[in-house]
């Protein structure tokens, strides 16, 4: 798999203006590129406004301590579903160690957002309030 090398990004980052907002999104997980982490603190080091937008699949614990410390405009959580449209094999004893850390972290902008129904695992962690319940 090919990822953007951070080289390249900070050389790419060098050109766009401060007043633009990087968002940390796509098509694919943006935490399976191993240096996102070093990519987001570097858009925000630089005055960019981040926008963060994940599964969390590719994030580790120390990635998430690493992003309270940054402010950002935007952080959703798109949490796993009961695998009517996503691969469910990815909620395992990791990734939902993950989800209790988000949830108890201080991160303001964050959000939670579950396309169908959410991973049964998922719902005994994530309040129920706090969850935004999208339809196609």
């Amino acid at each position: 798999m090919k990822h953007l090398r951070l080289e390249d990004f900070k050389r790419c980052l060098a050109r766009v203006p401060t007043s633009v907002d990087i968002s940390f999104a796509g098509y694919c997980e943006p935490w399976l590129n191993p240096d996102c982490t070093e990519m987001v603190e570097h858009a925000y080091a630089r005055g960019h406004g981040v926008r963060i937008f994940t599964t969390l699949v590719g994030m580790k614990g120390r990635d998430l301590h690493r992003l309270q410390a940054l402010r950002s405009r935007v952080f959703v959580i798109h949490f796993l579903d009961d695998g009517a449209y996503m691969n469910s094999r990815l909620v395992g004893d990791n990734y939902l160690a993950l989800i209790r850390q988000v949830v108890d972290t201080d991160i303001a902008s964050v959000r939670f957002i579950v396309l169908g129904e959410v991973h049964p695992d998922i719902v005994e962690i994530v309040p129920a309030d706090a969850l935004v319940r999208a339809r196609l």
